[in-house]
């Protein structure tokens, strides 16, 4: 994110930001608590593709700390079946396809029928598309990025026609 924002920023600024972040994130849990929420319908849908006998995978860029503390701050941590912080703030340009190669390893173990992903960014549908996967590039609000994608929405209810 912070390359993103602040495209003209430096690595080691970069890594200090980040730092900071983490710093506040880690350290301020209730100031960051007080702001973070879950998405919209987030853990109903969740609930349905569990009752379904389906498997809820997350993966992250965050690292592995900072996204169970985000689960643990929204309530979403027992609702998951697998989850991956890839760190990916931190990661050199070769390291940054570590939720690809996660994934491929993850479903080399497991026998699934259809193999769906969500993601609000356009790297996320691409390496679904990469895997074969039923994929939903999801916003919640504004424009949707320039991506393949089997469908596009913004409720995440809209996904519980594949359950």
């Amino acid at each position: 994110y912070f390359r993103y924002f602040c495209p003209g920023v430096d690595e080691e600024d970069i890594h200090k930001m980040v730092d900071m972040a983490t710093e506040i994130g880690v350290n301020k849990e209730q100031i960051v608590k007080k702001h973070i929420k879950p998405m919209d319908y987030a853990h109903y849908v969740l609930e349905e593709i569990a009752a379904g006998g389906h498997m809820n995978i997350i993966m992250s860029n965050t690292s592995p700390k900072g996204l169970d503390m985000f689960l643990d701050m929204v309530g979403m941590g027992d609702k998951l079946s697998h989850k991956y912080g890839a760190d990916g703030h931190r990661k050199n340009a070769y390291e940054k396809n570590s939720k690809e190669i996660w994934l491929r390893e993850f479903l080399e173990k497991h026998d699934f029928e259809d193999i769906i992903i969500i993601d609000d960014r356009s790297f996320g549908i691409e390496m679904g598309n990469r895997l074969g996967a039923i994929t939903y590039h999801f916003r919640r609000r504004g424009d949707f990025e320039k991506v393949e994608a089997d469908y596009k929405i913004s409720d995440l209810r809209e996904i519980l026609k594949e359950v």
